[in-house]
């Protein structure tokens, strides 16, 4: 059928998990932490706490297997991670990830095996990280989106490996960051936009210069402004810094409700774009936007 849509969504870190099939309203299951078991190349790739799977009947002939099309698959992932999964993030931020053949194995809610899918030669197009914001306390969740060449049907049971190491599921809301950069005032970041790394054959960032690897989008208190006016009026209005010499660094931390570092995003060669003042509710501070190009980039998870 075309434009197809399955979902099945897990409650976001925590909580119970909703069905919604498409002009249903959701029906919800037993509670679990996470609903699906991952492996990567036949190895443990924790858990994800939702699946996406797009079918249509126009996508070119793309994974056609059993009478089945599938055009792209989207994992929602909290923190309880494996090896396999951790790496392929980490690869994908520098766009030097390959080809993946993954199994994805819903559970019931004791973790047994319910029900299990399949997808050869799956190429990552994308890797969300969540917007963050100081005045939501919403759950978040990470996003690999990937469009497989092969896959199968749901198929009955399933396989869940064991024996590598799987971090433990943390809740991480939206306020739960830090954003370090060097010689910016950060204290009063109000939000940091969605970060996209999209696959692209050349590493470039869409909208973004040749050669750059993602954009990055601050939305801050005009208190702490003056920084990053220098920082726009050098690089871009004195069109100076363009030889590296004024780019910065940065890291990015998603942080548990505890405090503490479940990811760590280092952020290299820091270019601004854009500066400009951002629209508000009458009655609320002055805010400015920030929009950056990035050259590189480095994922790591922090031990517990």
């Amino acid at each position: 059928m075309n434009g197809l849509r399955l979902a099945l969504l897990a409650s976001l870190f925590v909580g119970g998990a909703t069905l919604a099939a498409p002009g249903m309203a959701p029906v919800a299951v037993p509670a679990r932490a996470a609903a699906y078991a991952l492996s990567v190349d036949g190895h443990e790739g924790g858990w994800a706490i939702g699946v996406d799977v797009r079918e249509s009947a126009r996508a070119a002939g793309r994974a056609v297997r059993g009478g089945e099309t599938v055009s792209e698959v989207t994992l929602s992932l909290g923190t309880e991670l494996g090896e396999s999964v951790r790496t392929w993030l980490s690869q994908a931020v520098n766009n030097t990830d390959a080809g993946h053949d993954v199994a994805v194995t819903e559970v019931d809610a004791s973790r047994h095996p319910a029900s299990e899918r399949s997808f050869g030669g799956a190429v990552r197009r994308k890797v969300r990280f969540p917007a963050m914001e100081v005045a939501n306390t919403s759950p978040v969740h990470l996003e690999l989106t990937f469009a497989p060449e092969t896959a199968t049907p749901p198929r009955a049971g399933g396989t869940i490996l064991t024996g590598g190491r799987v971090d433990r599921q943390r809740r991480v809301n939206a306020n739960g960051f830090s954003l370090a950069i060097d010689g910016l005032d950060c204290k009063h970041i109000a939000r940091v936009e969605p970060i996209d790394f999209v696959k692209s054959a050349g590493g470039r960032a869409p909208g973004g210069p040749a050669g750059h690897v993602a954009t990055v989008a601050v939305v801050f208190a005009v208190e702490s402004s003056d920084s990053w006016t220098k920082w726009h009026k050098q690089m871009v209005v004195d069109g100076q810094g363009h030889d590296g010499k004024a780019e910065k660094q940065g890291v990015l931390e998603y942080l548990d409700v505890d405090g503490r570092a479940v990811m760590r995003l280092e952020l290299h060669d820091l270019g601004i774009m854009k500066l400009t003042n951002e629209r508000h509710e009458a009655g609320q501070p002055d805010k400015m936007r920030a929009e950056m190009y990035v050259d590189g980039a480095v994922l790591s998870f922090p031990r517990p």
